[in-house]
C-alpha cells in the first residue's frame, strides 16, 4: 500500500488571525514560516514551511557560529542564541556577527550530538541546554554559574577533564536532597557532577569526588 502523502516540507496551518508571508508561527513543538498571506476573514487555512534554511530578523547584538543552537524570541520576533524563556527553533545555517540584524536558520533542525556539548576554559556560565560540559582549569581557577533549566527531564553531566586549578560552580538553582546547596567544587581531572532538571530546579543525581556545600 502506498502510504506517501507529501514530502513533509510544508503543512496546512489553520490560522486564528491574519498572517503575512514570512511570519513565524509556533505549531505545537514545531516552528513554521507562513508561505502566502492568510486573510482570516476569507480563509483560515494556509501553508507553512517547516524545513529548509530561512533568513529571519535576529538579535542585533547576537554573535554565533554556524551549527549553534538558535531560539525564537516571540516578544521581539527575532532569532536569538539566548535559550532562557525562548523555544528552540533550529540550528544556525551561517555565522552571525555583532550589529547584523538578520541571520539564517535551518528550521526545526534537531539537537545533534556535539551541538549540546560545552567546553569551558574560563570563568563564565554553563549553558542550561548543554548535555555534556567539560571543565579545563589549566589556565586558571573557574568561577561558574548555571541558570534554571529550560525544560524538564534534561540530564547534564559536568566533568573536569583537565585540572590545574579548581572550579567552583555556584548552585543558585540546584537542589540536593531537598536542601539547596550553594556550591560544587571540582578539584581534579575526573571530578564529575550529574544533574537532572525537575520543574524549575536542577537535582543532583550523582557526584564523583565533587564537593557539595
Amino acid at each position: 500500500m502506498d502510504t506517501f502523502k507529501s514530502a513533509g516540507n510544508r503543512l496546512n496551518f489553520t490560522a486564528g488571525a491574519d498572517y503575512s508571508s514570512g511570519d513565524v508561527v509556533e505549531i505545537g513543538t514545531l516552528f513554521g514560516i507562513i508561505v502566502t498571506d492568510i486573510d482570516y476573514s476569507e480563509n483560515t487555512l494556509g501553508a507553512v514551511e517547516i524545513t529548509g534554511v530561512h533568513e529571519l530578523d535576529a538579535l542585533t547584538a547576537g554573535v554565533w557560529s554556524q551549527g549553534d543552537q538558535l531560539y525564537w524570541d516571540d516578544t521581539n520576533d527575532e532569532l536569538t542564541d539566548i535559550p532562557g524563556g525562548h523555544d528552540h527553533i533550529g540550528i544556525a545555517a551561517a555565522a552571525k556577527i555583532n550589529a547584523t540584524t538578520v541571520a539564517t536558520v535551518l528550521l526545526n533542525a534537531a539537537y545533534r550530538r556535539g551541538a549540546n556539548e560545552q567546553h569551558i576554559t574560563a570563568t563564565g556560565a554553563i549553558d542550561p541546554d548543554a548535555d555534556y560540559v567539560t571543565l579545563d582549569s589549566s589556565g586558571g581557577a573557574l568561577a561558574l554559574t548555571i541558570a534554571a533549566p529550560n525544560r524538564p527531564g534534561h540530564l547534564m553531566v559536568i566533568e573536569m577533564t583537565t585540572a590545574g586549578n579548581n572550579g567552583v560552580l555556584t548552585l543558585t538553582s540546584i537542589v540536593l536532597g531537598g536542601t539547596a546547596a550553594t556550591s560544587a567544587t571540582f578539584d581534579g581531572a575526573g571530578d564529575t557532577l550529574v544533574i537532572v532538571s525537575i520543574g524549575a530546579v536542577w537535582v543532583v543525581l550523582d557526584e564523583h569526588v565533587v564537593v557539595l556545600s
